[in-house]
């Protein structure tokens, strides 16, 4: 199926649309779906929680497409993992635990799709420079649309269909179509260049989005909205009112604390989807932020 996407990008030529690269491989997608060959890769259901080590988890579904090249997912709950290979899709669960892994050593491209209430997200991954057997998010785009929940909800059905014990073909086609179909119409309708003219509208939205990345940093927001560290910093502060890191800090306690209200989930899960691999750090930081522990503020929350 791989055959029939467009040619894989190389994100720093002259002309290079990472928006219209993504509307062609979702056409692609379609074609082949409308013509009985659905890419959905099922994906078993979690039957026990994952253990501490196991840090790489996102409180919203995300969709993965494989353009080029392979993928490897771990899961805690599988003995065996999921390999994705180039023309396939795979819906993953929010707050699912996984592992990736760049496979072989051929061309590596894929899509990630991270949809909220307020916006479609979506990346495109490279292997990374620092570590070959990674991934690595090269390049971005954010649309904001008062259709988002519609873009999650499609999402989420997606991937109740997806990993249900036998999953019905159809359902999981019909599924899939409506989400790359919403998704294609946003991308298509939303104004080109609006985000590139206020790169610190872009900035908020993309922090919304990545807050769940560790190495979500100023120095790679700014490579995401085309511009130097110090100067999204700069423009961020003057706009603002505070820095860009602390900025992010807020944020993921925000976002932590919604989680901690409406879950059991433990705190050094909570942790892990708000972007800290320290559960120690993330307390610390929690508490000077909220002004109490992450426990103590969910009890009090409930009371």
């Amino acid at each position: 199926m791989h055959g029939t996407f467009p040619a894989s990008p190389k994100e720093r030529s002259e002309g290079f649309s990472l928006r219209g690269w993504t509307m062609g491989i979702l056409d692609a997608l379609l074609a082949q779906t409308a013509a009985g060959r659905c890419p959905v890769r099922p994906l078993a259901p979690a039957t026990k929680p994952p253990p501490p080590t196991w840090r790489h988890i996102h409180p919203q579904p995300e969709l993965f497409i494989q353009c080029s090249g392979a993928t490897r997912f771990a899961f805690p709950h599988a003995a065996r993992g999921l390999e994705l290979r180039a023309g396939e899709v795979l819906p993953m669960p929010g707050l699912l635990a996984h592992r990736e892994a760049v496979l072989g050593g051929s061309a590596f491209a894929n899509l990630v799709f991270m949809p909220n209430d307020r916006q479609v997200a979506y990346h495109l991954a490279r292997r990374s420079p620092a570590d070959p057997g990674r991934p690595y998010g090269v390049a971005s785009d954010v649309v904001a649309t008062a259709d988002g929940r519609l873009a999650v909800a499609a999402l989420e059905g997606l991937v109740r269909c997806a990993r249900s014990p036998e999953p019905d073909p159809r359902e999981v086609a019909g599924w899939f179509t409506a989400w790359a179909s919403l998704v294609r119409s946003l991308l298509a309708a939303a104004p080109a260049g609006a985000l590139d003219d206020d790169r610190i509208a872009r900035c908020r939205q993309l922090v919304e989005t990545y807050l769940s990345k560790p190495d979500l940093t100023v120095t790679l927001l700014a490579q995401w909205c085309g511009c130097s560290a110090d100067h999204l910093g700069r423009s961020f502060r003057a706009e603002a009112g505070t820095t860009l890191a602390k900025h992010i800090v807020r944020m993921r306690i925000r976002r932590a604390q919604s989680l901690l209200a409406g879950s059991e989930l433990p705190v050094r899960t909570v942790a892990s989807a708000v972007g800290y691999k320290d559960p120690s750090y993330f307390c610390r930081s929690f508490r000077l932020v909220a002004g109490r522990t992450p426990e103590a503020w969910r009890r009090g929350s409930r009371t």
